[in-house]
């Protein structure tokens, strides 16, 4: 009996609204009446039949939609002339071909939704419940070395600036020694070469849209992403968690209002219709969460957190792009600056160091090969390398370059160092915690011994 009280309460809210919506401010009065195990009376207070309600709704919505459509098809083709007899005779003949193909069609309704309805309870598709499809691992960072060319015999002069491109060897080793080429033999300007990409122009068309939709939409996810990680800390340390709700439904009504300000990428098109779904959803337990707090319930306030958190669980590649987003989204790999006195340099050590998923951060020693170089050859040979090493590395979220003097290849004493950082991981010594990290990306920080006063970093565009 307990049982068919449940399905006669879900039918009851499914179709009428007013009861539903009792159902969620006042469970315990709603249910007042029907026979119920505590457990099932518990589940119904604490909101965990609401989703069963809203996803018996919209199948039945579905089913309603494709009635009326299929009336309206029937009454199209009643409503059409019939030129002759024989036509109408021979246009009865296909009824039951079209019968069976609507049957074939309501099965896979069906299946898709039995199919939708074990990925949405269970988190995973049945033929992964069965061991066969397993998601794969996440890809991580490219893992490219820089590159060094064999240090010449004499110092070679200068040569103009270009662009780097890294290596094909492992990382966080020292950069092997590359054969020089006949037209690169006698020349020791900048051992990182950039790789020619037949799709350059394309990449960077696409890093616009990516950078476009970041800051409409991820910069705002990421507002939500973290009110919502304040609130439940909140609940589960038994504070008040009212100041921080209020933020993360501030960030929901700010998500929603810019969400068509710019389009997806391609690859998040899928979820970003999910996410568009799923707004009003989070706003309407945002409103349930309230109300649990308002009535001090931490059991139900914690349980409706918990749906609000699988939503999220629904959109892992838009949470990612909000919260650890790239570092080429915010700076371009190459300057709009003109550095005239670029030195030759080798590429005398390197280092990757990548914890999870957070970017990169990569340390080199590079040797200028110039027995006295000028604060300007320094300058611009560091900030040159920055770029060299992000050529390599473009997921990189730090960068530090450390010269040193290199005459006929023997290293003399330290020229100089430059920093790059465009990272929530990485910040500049002395930076704001609670500042904007995106600040940093366009700058880069020398430190030259005896230069400006001392080693104090002076910073410089990018």
């Amino acid at each position: 009996m307990s049982r068919e009280a449940v399905n006669q309460i879900i039918e009851r809210a499914v179709a009428d609204e007013s009861f539903f919506e009792q159902l969620r401010s006042d469970p315990e009065g709603a249910v007042q009446g029907f026979n119920l195990e505590p457990s099932e009376a518990s589940a119904f207070k604490s909101g965990a039949y609401d989703v069963v309600v809203r996803a018996t709704r919209k199948d039945r919505a579905d089913q309603s939609a494709w009635d009326v459509k299929r009336a309206a098809n029937a009454a199209a083709a009643a409503r059409s002339p019939e030129p002759t007899a024989a036509a109408s005779a021979g246009a009865a003949a296909p009824k039951a071909p079209v019968a069976g193909l609507a049957g074939f069609f309501m099965g896979l309704i069906i299946i898709g939704g039995g199919i939708g309805a074990f990925r949405y309870v269970e988190s995973q598709w049945p033929w992964q419940a069965l061991g066969f499809g397993k998601v794969a691992a996440p890809a991580t960072i490219p893992t490219p070395s820089l590159g060094a060319r064999p240090r010449p015999s004499t110092v070679a002069p200068p040569a103009p600036a270009s662009a780097v491109a890294p290596s094909s060897a492992s990382r966080s080793t020292p950069a092997t020694a590359a054969k020089p080429s006949a037209s690169s033999a006698g020349s020791g300007q900048a051992q990182l070469r950039p790789s020619p990409s037949a799709s350059a122009a394309a990449s960077a068309q696409q890093n616009e849209v990516d950078k476009a939709y970041f800051q409409a939409v991820g910069v705002r996810l990421a507002n939500v992403v973290k009110s919502f990680g304040a609130t439940l800390a909140d609940l589960r340390a038994g504070n008040d968690p009212g100041k921080n709700l209020a933020a993360l439904s501030t960030a929901l009504a700010d998500l929603q209002q810019h969400l068509s300000d710019a389009p997806p990428p391609d690859q998040l098109k899928q979820q970003h219709q999910a996410l568009v779904q799923a707004v009003p959803l989070m706003q309407a337990d945002v409103d349930q969460l309230k109300a649990a707090v308002n009535q001090k319930n931490t059991v139900q306030a914690v349980l409706i957190a918990g749906e609000f958190g699988s939503l999220l669980e629904q959109l892992p590649d838009e949470v990612v792009l909000a919260t650890q987003p790239h570092p080429e989204l915010y700076q371009p790999i190459d300057s709009s600056q003109q550095l005239t006195h670029i030195l030759n340099f080798n590429v005398i050590s390197q280092n990757v160091t990548a914890r999870n998923n957070a970017p990169a951060a990569v340390v080199l020693q590079i040797g200028m090969q110039a027995g006295n170089p000028s604060p300007a050859e320094v300058s611009d040979t560091l900030r040159h390398s920055i770029m060299a090493a992000r050529q390599s590395y473009p997921q990189a979220g730090q960068v530090r370059v450390i010269a040193f003097k290199e005459v006929n290849g023997a290293r003399g004493g330290q020229l100089g160092t430059a920093d790059w950082y465009c990272s929530p991981d990485a910040r500049p010594p002395g930076a704001s915690p609670s500042g904007n990290w995106q600040d940093s990306c366009s700058q880069v920080y020398l430190s030259m011994p005896g230069g400006n006063g001392g080693n104090n970093a002076t910073t410089v565009p990018y």
